[in-house]
């Protein structure tokens, strides 16, 4: 049993953050494509009432996402994630799978964080936003 009754995952087998992280403040959308656990959570977010909901993207590496939501996903789903590019009228759409997931208590109404391993990508568009994270802030985070 994980001791942090707000924590969800990892996922056995699978490393956090083995990838440099760069600081990204981007609003985005996301769908679920696939639910791990099709049943309802017993407590917690809000449940799916449309196909896409809102997501805040914190940072970004070559291999993921840290995400901020408040909908009923849980570690394991996979999502597919747009983001607009800034400057730019395209998105970065990008899929994955969520990793981890943590519950902040204190949010009302209920906010997650998660991390998203991207699976199904167009690299060079992560590479895009990579490049603009970057540029806004070049020291990796710790």
């Amino acid at each position: 049993m994980n001791p942090n009754p707000f924590m969800s995952g990892p996922i056995p087998g699978v490393e956090r953050r083995a990838r440099p992280r760069y600081a990204l403040h981007l609003v985005g959308s996301a769908e679920v494509l696939y639910r791990r656990d099709p049943a309802p959570p017993t407590e917690g977010p809000a449940p799916l009432e449309s196909g896409r909901f809102r997501v805040e993207a914190l940072n970004i590496s070559t291999g993921g996402f840290l995400l901020v939501f408040g909908t009923d996903i849980t570690y394991g789903d996979i999502l597919r994630l747009r983001i607009p590019l800034p400057g730019s009228d395209l998105d970065v759409c990008a899929e994955g799978r969520i990793q981890w997931m943590q519950r902040d208590p204190s949010a009302t109404p209920a906010k997650y964080l998660a991390g998203l391993l991207l699976q199904k990508t167009d690299g060079r568009a992560i590479e895009v936003l990579l490049d603009y994270a970057i540029q806004r802030h070049p020291e990796p985070l710790r």
